[in-house]
């Protein structure tokens, strides 16, 4: 088991292109196949939200599910794969969710890589903390 842990806070602001997070990410080898739970801290405003991905090697497949408390104070649950962004409500206050998933990789071997931006462009500080 390895834990990777975020040393420092990262800002987005003003800007919903999905950037690399500088920390989140580690190498894959091909044909393994891996389970991940992250737990994200973040803060967003309620305009611009958070938005995420996880990119990962050409062949590979990734299969999760995400727990968080959205702005109005409801549990939700839903499932993802790599292949679209997904949206984390924001409320100015420091959030968590709790990412879990199944990297099933192909003969191509890389990096599974933890992606982040503002949903909705927004001139005020989206972090991961």
């Amino acid at each position: 088991m390895w834990v990777i842990r975020k040393p420092s806070d990262e800002t987005v602001n003003n800007s919903a292109v999905l950037q690399n997070d500088n920390h989140l990410l580690f190498g894959v080898g091909a044909n393994e196949v891996y389970q991940v739970a992250l737990h994200l801290l973040y803060n967003s405003g309620t305009t611009p939200d958070l938005k995420f991905i996880f990119t990962v090697p050409s062949g590979a497949v990734f299969y999760g599910l995400v727990m968080y408390v959205d702005a109005a104070g409801n549990s939700r649950v839903f499932k993802f794969d790599a292949s679209g962004a997904q949206d984390l409500n924001g409320t100015g206050a420091v959030h968590w969710a709790w990412i879990v998933g199944t990297l099933i990789n192909g003969a191509t071997p890389g990096t599974l890589q933890f992606q982040w931006a503002q949903n909705t462009q927004d001139a005020s500080d989206s972090k991961v903390l």
